[in-house]
């Protein structure tokens, strides 16, 4: 049984990796600008960009202290992310893609029970939007809500896959989370950057086993846009070599 206990709120840093998502970056940052937690460090990583991208980003530096933009050369997703990682001041992590968006009481739903349960990780569900906008289904995680703190048992066989379900026992995206920050630096650190595909259920897994309590919502606030041309719904002629790769890490995790 775990006592409540009252803790003032702690800032939580928000990474946005951004590359060319023009026309939906407003609706992202807007969407995090409008969060019902304030005590958010927002950091978008211009990976690049080409587009229009860069001077979106710089408007909104300008008009709100909580947000800093960061430009590098293109590295990729989690080259990006490495980078927010190694500029965010805040205690926990959160990301969000740069053409998603979010609902207005997702950070202060989830950084209340992060903190009333003083857990590693918090997982909650995630809005697949259609394309064109029309419809949306809420994906879950298999495992029930709750606090979980026997992860051997409880957690860890069925994590990957339960395949009484037919469903990962938590979801492989990393986006519907907040991570301890040292913990989720070290992971990303740890991953070879020419992994593609597969990437973030590759950080999570591995996260999960540095983790000793682990909460799992049931609510959903996440709004995954399922455009046709992203990142997962594209192929790749390294898919093959990127497969290989992160199957032999988890045999040696």
């Amino acid at each position: 049984m775990y006592v409540e206990a009252e803790q003032e709120n702690e800032m939580l840093s928000v990474i946005v990796p951004i590359y060319n998502t023009e026309p939906y970056l407003d609706r992202c940052i807007s969407s995090l600008l409008c969060q019902t937690y304030k005590d958010l460090e927002i950091l978008l990583i211009d990976d690049g960009s080409t587009d229009n991208s860069f001077d979106i980003c710089r408007n909104y530096e300008k008009a709100d202290k909580r947000v800093k933009v960061i430009h590098q050369e293109n590295r990729g997703q989690n080259g990006a992310r490495r980078t927010g990682l190694e500029q965010a001041h805040g205690e926990q992590i959160s990301f969000i893609d740069s053409d998603d968006w979010i609902e207005s009481d997702m950070y202060e739903r989830l950084m209340e029970r992060y903190m009333q349960y003083s857990c590693d990780l918090i997982t909650s569900g995630i809005f697949m939007d259609s394309p064109n906008g029309q419809t949306s289904v809420c994906r879950y995680d298999a495992l029930e809500e709750g606090l979980y703190s026997n992860l051997e048992e409880e957690v860890f066989p069925v994590m990957l896959y339960d395949f009484q379900k037919q469903i990962a026992g938590i979801d492989g995206h990393l986006v519907n989370k907040i991570f301890e920050t040292k913990k989720i630096r070290d992971v990303l650190e740890g991953i070879d950057q020419d992994i593609i595909v597969a990437e973030d259920s590759l950080a999570l897994y591995l996260y999960c086993l540095l983790c000793k309590r682990i909460y799992i919502s049931k609510e959903c606030f996440y709004h995954y846009d399922r455009r046709a041309g992203t990142a997962s719904n594209t192929g790749s002629e390294r898919l093959l070599l990127n497969t290989y790769k992160v199957y032999q890490i988890f045999r040696k995790a």
